[in-house]
């Protein structure tokens, strides 16, 4: 188990290795596959997520210091385990059926986009989403994406 001292430790022994790899990743225009994986390893992805669903429930002043780290070796990936970190947080209150699956591994990474460019209606099995999003940090790397979409009530099944 991932310990707050952990992923301050973590933050710092990944932070040479990404400030190395910032030109590759700036002319990619991404975050690696395996800097992704190493960064849902150490625990950064899982901050903000609920204890029972597997989270870390880390403190902000800690994550805050996670962040701090991992910036001063390459912004991107602070950036990315930020997006990474809260997407997880907006998920604490779905269903605990669909959390479990959700955050059915440790290395689970949420990304995407909060800002309501969608739209949501209601149909006969769930709902509906259609939009298009301007970006979304640490998407390529991503096993669920969040989009913002308000709910549509005009519309019922």
């Amino acid at each position: 188990m991932i310990h707050n001292d952990d992923l301050l430790q973590n933050a710092e022994r990944l932070r040479q290795s990404f400030a190395e790899q910032a030109e590759a990743m700036e002319t990619a225009r991404r975050i690696p596959a395996d800097v992704s994986s190493a960064m849902a390893k150490a625990g950064f992805y899982r901050m903000f997520v609920p204890k029972e669903f597997g989270g870390l429930e880390t403190p902000p002043a800690i994550a805050s210091r996670v962040f701090e780290a991992l910036a001063r070796g390459n912004a991107s990936c602070a950036w990315v385990s930020f997006i990474g970190a809260t997407s997880g947080s907006a998920l604490a209150r779905i269903e605990d059926t669909q959390a479990r699956e959700i955050f059915a591994t440790p290395e689970t990474m949420i990304a995407g986009v909060f800002a309501p460019n969608g739209k949501a209606e209601r149909v006969a099995d769930g709902f509906q989403v259609s939009g298009r999003w301007q970006w979304g940090s640490g998407t390529q790397n991503a096993d669920w994406i969040l989009g913002g979409s308000p709910l549509s009530v005009n519309r019922q099944p």
